[in-house]
């Protein structure tokens, strides 16, 4: 179904924008700090349901009405860059990253996910500089790597280890996430935004997983590597 989706939204997006007769786009890139509910991948114990934070960075195109317009539509296609995690908990030690692995002690475990997104919005602008966004996010994560960094059971506390796994086969590729944000113009090629993605979709695969269906806050800066603004029609 989202793959059927993902072109049939992208043709609507341009066929609304094609009747507008003007649009925009631009090419962007930029940092982000994302905020979520509930880690990836199973064997969270008392973590499930928790909060994750972490930075990343993020590049893509977007097209849309012109900014004169008070009501519009825009779509982009991103490729996200993050890595989210959490300090494990007394109660969560000695962890083990795998069945018959090394126990960790005192160690942070993060979920480095590459993804491609594509928001379809409407959009409101009205007032300068300011644009508001509602919609849907269709999203197909590319790479799941989990890393746990910490202490190993019976060396020494002052000595870290490294420890990570592949996990993107343990991840339900595709994601459709209800969208809303807000992005504020701070320049003429600098851009700050918060979005707010709430999944659909159970992201864990292996059975006996706690389901996990993000709620996740993006706060992003991006700047505009290009853009232009052509008529199309009269």
């Amino acid at each position: 179904m989202a793959r059927i989706l993902l072109p049939t939204l992208f043709l609507v997006l341009l066929h609304a924008i094609t009747l507008n007769a003007q649009f925009t786009w631009d090419v962007k890139a930029g940092g982000t700090h994302t905020y979520a509910r509930d880690p990836l991948g199973a064997g969270h114990i008392s973590h499930t349901g928790r909060s994750v934070d972490g930075m990343g960075y993020h590049a893509g195109v977007g097209v849309g009405c012109k900014e004169e317009r008070l009501f519009g539509v825009r779509a982009e296609v991103v490729m996200d860059v993050r890595s989210c995690g959490y300090q494990l908990r007394p109660a969560d030690q000695p962890f083990m990253l795998e069945e018959n692995g090394e126990g960790f002690m005192q160690a942070r475990r993060n979920m480095h996910l590459v993804s491609a997104e594509l928001p379809v919005l409407l959009t409101v602008r009205r007032f300068p500089g300011l644009r508001l966004d509602g919609g849907m996010t269709l999203q197909r994560t590319l790479a799941a790597r989990e890393t746990v960094t910490g202490q190993l059971v019976g060396l020494d506390p002052e000595q870290k280890a490294r420890r990570s796994v592949d996990r993107t086969a343990a991840i339900a590729p595709w994601d459709i996430a209800l969208t809303a944000g807000v992005e504020v113009d701070g320049g003429k090629q600098l851009h700050m935004g918060l979005r707010y993605l709430h999944g659909l979709a159970d992201l864990d695969r292996p059975g006996g997983a706690s389901p996990t269906y993000l709620r996740t806050w993006q706060l992003y800066l991006s700047y505009v590597l290009h853009g232009s603004a052509p008529r199309i029609g009269t």
